[in-house]
């Protein structure tokens, strides 16, 4: 069978976006914008207090079946990586902190929950939930991924992110 270059290079281009560890991971380089974070108990968490560590910051949405989905992995991830030092916080897109408390529960997320008290997405150049920043130990997004993610790519990145690579 004889199949035209431009067919060959689209057969190919889909077989590589649909293999497994073709997740993409857009590197940047901006500074974390003070997002009015908050704690389930009100208290606020400035971003410039993150400094000091390397942080996955995981932004979800309460009743998002996305979100849910990479729940388990990314909790097996954070397990592993908690205690050598990359902190995880699981940020609600609901600024209610009873609901996304309850929903954080339901979900399975062991992870520190917060909430924003202002506009986010557009900040971070964000456009959907579930969304993760890797943040380096300087407060610098140093990664972000929109969408749904696997386990794989949590602990591929979240090592690279530690050992400063990103």
């Amino acid at each position: 069978m004889n199949i035209p270059d431009a067919s060959r290079i689209l057969l190919l281009t889909s077989l590589f976006a649909l293999a497994p560890g073709c997740e993409r991971l857009e590197r940047t380089q901006q500074v974390l914008p003070e997002l009015g974070l908050r704690d389930l108990d009100g208290k606020a968490i400035a971003t410039g207090a993150l400094r000091g560590r390397p942080w996955i910051i995981n932004i979800w949405l309460p009743g998002c079946e996305s979100c849910a989905h990479e729940v388990p992995g990314l909790e097996r991830v954070r397990e592993a990586m908690e205690p050598r030092g990359v902190g995880f916080l699981a940020l609600s897109l609901s600024s209610d902190s009873e609901g996304a408390s309850s929903a954080a529960a339901r979900m399975g997320i062991k992870t520190r929950v917060v909430t924003a008290s202002g506009e986010i997405m557009a900040p971070l150049n964000l456009n959907e939930a579930p969304s993760t920043l890797f943040v380096s130990t300087e407060g610098v997004v140093v990664g972000r991924a929109s969408g749904s993610r696997s386990q794989d790519f949590f602990g591929k990145w979240s090592l690279a992110l530690l050992q400063g690579k990103l």
